[in-house]
């Protein structure tokens, strides 16, 4: 129920820029060697993957993304690298449609382990026929909106609070916006 070149893209754009973070924080290369090489493996699998794919990644490669970098969020955050609040914008996207999704399904009395398309992307690509638009929109979200927000997080941390909220506060309402079109 994925979309082509989604996780892919998301995983590139992420990895690189919490890479970019923790370069202006001086933390030390091995993490910063992880983070590219994950960034670089979605970016090369990417290439077969973006609409129309060629090549799926299915459950296991997604869940594998995500544990990776949960991985990475735990040892930079652990390590005092990168904030919590850094990750939570970087992921915005991705949390904020998960969460929403959830939780719409769940106050609506419906199974929430039940299979279904009404996640925003899944609802955008059946509404656009394309899943390349959705994935280049959330390229564009992430680059425009959410990488400069961490960035300045990340430069005040004593403001991490009110970034964070601001981050998210549009893409939810984004996500209600899309219940309409479902």
């Amino acid at each position: 129920d994925g979309i082509d070149g989604l996780a892919a893209s998301e995983a590139v754009v992420v990895c690189f820029a919490a890479a970019g973070v923790l370069v202006i924080n001086n933390a030390g290369g091995s993490v910063i060697f992880l983070t590219i090489a994950l960034a670089g493996s979605a970016l090369g699998f990417l290439v077969w993957n973006w609409s129309p794919a060629k090549l799926f990644m299915g459950d296991s490669g997604s869940v594998f993304l995500g544990f990776s970098i949960g991985g990475l969020a735990l040892i930079t955050t652990q390590g005092e690298l990168l904030t919590i609040s850094v990750w939570l914008i970087l992921l915005a996207v991705f949390i904020a449609d998960a969460s929403y999704t959830l939780s719409r399904r769940l106050f609506t009395g419906q199974d929430i382990f039940q299979a279904h398309r009404s996640h925003g992307y899944q609802i955008l690509a059946d509404h656009w026929a394309s899943h390349a638009k959705v994935s280049l929109l959330y390229m564009g979200i992430n680059i425009v909106w959410l990488v400069p927000l961490a960035i300045a997080a990340n430069a005040w941390p004593q403001l991490s609070l009110v970034i964070v909220i601001t981050a998210y506060v549009p893409l939810l309402a984004m996500m209600a916006k899309l219940d309409n079109l479902a």
